[in-house]
């Protein structure tokens, strides 16, 4: 067998090439220099509670759903008791507050000084969107849904909401660009959902489960 394989080399001229070719030995040099190809990051970091403290609202029937911590240390808080959200400050006072629809499920932030919450009651299912002004909350633009919305989250300038059964993905201007996923076996199989950092995770309460899906964000 090893001699049929050199008369083939000999034959094709193949034998003439790999001997022309001088090989150069710098790639295995360098990499006999280098101490390792790479490293591997963990980001299963332990955390450490030092302490803890509570801090109560003096706001009769609060009812906290929903909550976003601004970048200047403001804390945003969707009371559904009182059907309100409220500014507070970094000493959990409150400094502002406006009033929101009935049946307002959940919030997410969607620029430092801007949050949406969603408000499904009857048949208005919608996104309502609030504005941090100068220590003051402004109600700002609604869009209109064709369905029940719950859950809300937001990532690279597109809406995440789910419907208690479907989970759909929105642009900011209201327009749907797809619905992700559905399940119909319950009424709450498709209730929250959060975004960390490329994967959607979807609460299943029926199943008792979080379902994760990778997206890949395209335009």
């Amino acid at each position: 067998m090893k001699d049929t394989e050199q008369y083939i080399i000999k034959c094709s001229g193949l034998g003439r090439l790999v001997e022309s070719i001088k090989p150069k030995n710098d790639i295995e040099q360098y990499l006999f220099q280098l101490s390792c190809l790479g490293s591997i990051v963990s980001c299963n970091n332990v955390f450490t509670v030092c302490g803890q403290s509570a801090q109560y609202l003096r706001t009769n029937r609060c009812k906290i759903s929903a909550m976003c911590v601004l970048p200047v240390g403001e804390i945003l808080v969707l009371d559904v008791g009182n059907n309100q959200v409220m500014l507070l400050d970094q000493q959990c006072q409150v400094v502002s507050h406006c009033s929101v629809a009935a049946d307002s499920r959940e919030m997410c932030q969607i620029t430092p000084s801007e949050v949406a919450l969603t408000v499904d009651y009857g048949n208005t299912h919608a996104v309502q969107f609030i504005t941090v002004t100068m220590r003051h909350l402004v109600t700002g633009r609604k869009i209109e849904l064709q369905h029940k919305c719950s859950g809300i989250a937001h990532h690279q300038g597109d809406l995440f909401i789910t419907s208690n059964t479907a989970l759909y993905r929105y642009s900011l201007s209201g327009k749907q660009i797809s619905k992700l996923h559905e399940d119909k076996y319950g009424s709450w199989t498709g209730k929250s959902c959060w975004i960390h950092p490329d994967v959607i995770k979807n609460l299943n309460k029926i199943k008792n489960g979080i379902f994760c899906f990778k997206l890949l964000f395209e335009h």
